[in-house]
């Protein structure tokens, strides 16, 4: 019987500027695409992918158009009469930017959110612009979901300043936004924004007995780090190795690992085998831009890797 993991996100507009490599570019989509993109890539033959976003008016047709395209379910799409959000990302290097937000649809009520979701298994929530679900809402969500929910907690950690800049702030009422969630993911500025003077060995562990089993850091060249909490309380800490990529474009590699990472989960990979293969597939999306033809890519760096770590056991 097939399963369903509901993708729940944000569809930006996105233009892309001071990225080595590139010039200003036309306005391309991203955000929840590439969730989907390294969620499609990975994804077990049993589960089936349903994008749960609500989209502005003006740029319905282009993000159905790509779904379709995709291979998508479209079912999941709620059209809202606002104009979409559109974010200015300027990088100052290959890992630092600022964003600048115009538009923006607003959340998800928690009771529309959970009878949209009432057909999946499991969920994968992707805070791309922070304002998808309030913690009232992810609260409401949790208790009518029964599935395991993986959170990538993201743009939470982002306020809005002056003219649309998103400043980075520590999140609000954090221990309560944890009990929401299985699995949760951020990256290491995330993770120094929530755990302020506390070190990070100390928050991992606080963060788990708020209530997820899995935390996951990435730390873009450095790797990634996982925190895993047993049944019998102890805490298990995995690193992960980076792949590093010649002038890459960062833009949407969380957003695929989070989909990678989420994927290979339900799969049945453990913790440190799906990280691995979260940071592999995040570092193919960063050897190309843009959403167009991501798929394919992934899909066959994913294959490849897999046809070699056969011949490795075969040998």
């Amino acid at each position: 019987m097939e399963r369903v993991l509901g993708v729940v996100g944000t569809f930006v507009v996105d233009r892309i500027v001071g990225l080595r490599g590139r010039s200003e570019s036309a306005d391309e989509l991203g955000g929840l695409a590439y969730t989907l993109a390294g969620a499609a890539a990975v994804l077990p033959p049993e589960w089936h992918l349903l994008p749960l976003a609500r989209v502005g008016e003006d740029a319905l047709d282009v993000v159905e158009d790509w779904l379709i395209a995709a291979g998508f379910d479209t079912g999941g799409i709620v059209e809202v009469p606002a104009p979409n959000n559109r974010v200015e990302l300027r990088y100052h290097d290959d890992a630092r930017r600022t964003e600048r937000l115009t538009g923006g649809v607003g959340g998800w009520d928690g009771g529309d959110l959970a009878a949209s979701a009432a057909e999946c298994d499991a969920l994968l929530v992707n805070f791309i612009s922070g304002h998808e679900l309030t913690v009232d809402a992810a609260s409401m969500v949790r208790s009518a979901f029964g599935g395991p929910v993986y959170a990538d907690l993201h743009s939470l950690f982002l306020g809005n300043g002056q003219d649309g800049v998103r400043e980075p702030r520590r999140l609000p009422s954090w221990p309560r936004w944890m009990t929401c969630f299985d699995t949760v993911q951020l990256n290491a500025d995330e993770m120094d924004l929530l755990r302020g003077e506390t070190p990070v060995e100390a928050m991992a562990r606080r963060v788990l007995a708020a209530g997820p089993s899995l935390l996951a850091c990435t730390q873009g060249v450095d790797g990634a780090v996982c925190w895993s909490r047993r049944d019998d309380g102890s805490v298990v800490k995995h690193e992960i190795p980076s792949y590093p990529v010649d002038e890459p474009d960062p833009t949407g590699c969380g957003d695929v690992w989070a989909g990678v990472m989420c994927c290979r989960l339900l799969a049945g990979d453990g913790e440190p085998d799906a990280a691995r293969k979260a940071s592999r597939v995040s570092a193919a999306a960063a050897e190309r831009s843009g959403v167009s033809g991501l798929i394919r890519h992934l899909r066959e760096v994913t294959a490849a890797v897999g046809e070699a770590q056969t011949r490795e056991e075969d040998s």
